[in-house]
């Protein structure tokens, strides 16, 4: 018997023997924050190597780790942003913005035979001493600090490029000059760390809005030099002494799952730490 006239005779079966003709389970509807697997970390070391290190329990916090994989050298991680899908930009001492892209297993190779797409100009204009105060989203948005301005590129992945609209990086928001550094939590949601207290603010693409601006959500933050999220409000944060720490913010209840955070990790004082930003999602998205 095939599995579908199987399936066809079970579900007859059950039918009759409940005598629920007319009635068909139904399946409870997903929603909240969700993982399709785990987390992809990626560790900027302070000599350019750069890793993947697989985190297998973003939801709960586990320290349940996959197998750690060097994947490049000579990155600066001061000028560098992890976005969706192992996508990675990179901004150069002349301004170029670069796209690589690794896929799990290799780096994306493109017309002649580079591992990178040159996909803006001028990017230079964002780094300070070196570094910026810049992120990524889940929606591939890339965020930019520029005195008191922030601005927005999004990127379109089916394109290829960025949407006309934000092709020059229009400003979305000001109130930012104090803020020294920002972390996309999820779809527009943007976690912002000034003197020590984090901020959680959601910009809405469509409507050019925000719904929420600088709420308080943590204090003594500055403790923590690398601070970066997998999605869906979960953030991962080193402190000086090499500790990974493990945090899920609940926008229903504005509350941690956890205060302080969970040690999920050691030895990642030399390392800085970016995330996929869609690595987990809020369902419905």
């Amino acid at each position: 018997m095939s599995l579908a006239k199987y399936a066809a005779a079970l579900l007859t079966a059950l039918t009759l023997t409940t005598g629920l003709a007319n009635t068909t389970a139904q399946a409870a509807p997903i929603s909240g924050p969700q993982c399709s697997g785990p987390a992809d970390v990626f560790g900027f070391e302070e000599d350019g190597d750069l890793f993947t290190y697989p985190h297998n329990s973003p939801l709960t916090g586990a320290a349940n780790w996959g197998a750690k994989r060097y994947i490049g050298t000579g990155w600066n991680k001061d000028n560098s942003l992890v976005g969706p899908d192992g996508a990675i930009f990179t901004i150069t001492p002349s301004g170029e913005l670069r796209r690589y892209q690794w896929n799990g297993d290799h780096w994306q190779t493109y017309a002649g035979s580079t591992q990178y797409q040159v996909v803006g100009h001028g990017f230079d204009r964002y780094l300070r001493n070196g570094g910026m105060i810049a992120t990524t989203d889940a929606d591939y948005g890339l965020y930019f600090v520029e005195g008191d301005a922030l601005r927005k590129y999004q990127w379109s992945a089916n394109e290829g490029g960025w949407t006309p609209a934000t092709a020059h990086g229009p400003v979305i928001g000001t109130g930012w000059s104090g803020v020294d550094k920002i972390v996309g939590g999820g779809s527009g949601v943007i976690y912002g760390r000034q003197a020590g207290t984090l901020t959680r603010s959601v910009h809405v693409q469509a409507s050019g809005t925000w719904t929420q601006r600088f709420q308080p959500v943590g204090a003594g933050w500055q403790s923590l030099p690398s601070i970066t999220s997998a999605g869906a409000d979960v953030l991962y944060a080193t402190d000086y002494s090499g500790g990974l720490y493990w945090y899920r913010y609940e926008p229903a209840t504005g509350k941690w799952v956890s205060d302080k955070g969970t040690m999920i990790g050691y030895g990642w004082n030399t390392v800085t730490t970016l995330a996929d930003p869609r690595s987990c999602v809020v369902w419905p998205t």
